[in-house]
């Protein structure tokens, strides 16, 4: 993927995870973002952020920004811990548990879209990125099945950035 430059030329990308911290597997993106931050402190071509989801907060997080990528909980049938890009034309408006995306949120990814289209102030690049979740009951911790795997899930997520990174950082 090669990413989007700002002015000075430098690559841009920013990470907005987000979720609900009181919904077990529908935190998994607050959690990564938080893995990750450890790995990445001080990048000067990254921006990870953290959010509830809510769609004013969303555009406004990516208002102005060049390359963002969202992370968000998902529900699919897939085994727990499957890092799936989600395309934009997947999201369905208004889905309370969307079989392709979200978690326990009641408006989302899919409402910010919409919201930031109307308000001209969609990134130049938009990627969304699901993680797959099993339980989405009340509770502050990850769910059994994703616990065992969110190391993985973290070295995903981890790959892909330096991936994107490196091809910028590679150019002429």
């Amino acid at each position: 993927m090669k990413l989007a430059l700002d002015d000075r030329g430098a690559p841009t990308l920013t990470v907005i995870a987000i979720g609900n911290t009181f919904a077990t597997d529908d935190g998994v993106a607050l959690a990564a973002i938080d893995a990750l931050r450890t790995q990445w402190a001080g990048h000067p071509d990254l921006m990870l952020i953290a959010l509830d989801g809510e769609p004013a907060r969303l555009v406004e997080a990516w208002r102005g920004r060049e390359a963002v990528w969202v992370l968000d909980a998902m529900t699919s049938g897939r085994p727990a811990g499957s890092v799936v890009e989600i395309g934009l034309d997947e999201l369905p408006v208004g889905a309370r548990r969307p079989v392709t995306s979200g978690g326990t949120h009641g408006t989302g990814v899919a409402e910010a879209i919409a919201l930031g289209t109307t308000l001209a102030a969609l990134p130049c690049q938009l990627r969304i990125f699901g993680i797959e979740g099993v339980d989405f009951a009340p509770g502050h911790r990850l769910g059994r099945s994703l616990t065992a795997v969110f190391e993985a899930v973290v070295n995903e997520l981890d790959r892909m950035l330096r991936d994107a990174l490196a091809t910028t950082a590679a150019r002429p």
